[in-house]
């Protein structure tokens, strides 16, 4: 592992960002009206994905100080 990887793992992060404008989609603009609990399942998953994106970078963050890549 190297900063690279971390950096990447930071960019990553940026993809919440691009999951909220879809819902925000899903409730305004889209064609398809979504039921409360498609949406619901929407913000669920997302609320996962992004926990499961910051443990990834957290534990790239905690290997690069480990192995003193990073001080």
């Amino acid at each position: 592992m190297n900063r690279f990887d971390l950096e990447e793992a930071i960019g990553e992060m940026l993809s919440t960002q691009n999951d909220i404008e879809t819902i925000i989609y899903a409730i305004g603009d889209s064609s398809i009206k979504h039921t409360e609990d498609e949406l619901l399942n929407m913000l669920i998953g997302m609320k996962q994905l992004n926990e499961t994106r910051y443990q990834k970078m957290w534990s790239i963050f905690e290997q690069l100080i480990k192995e003193k890549k990073i001080i």
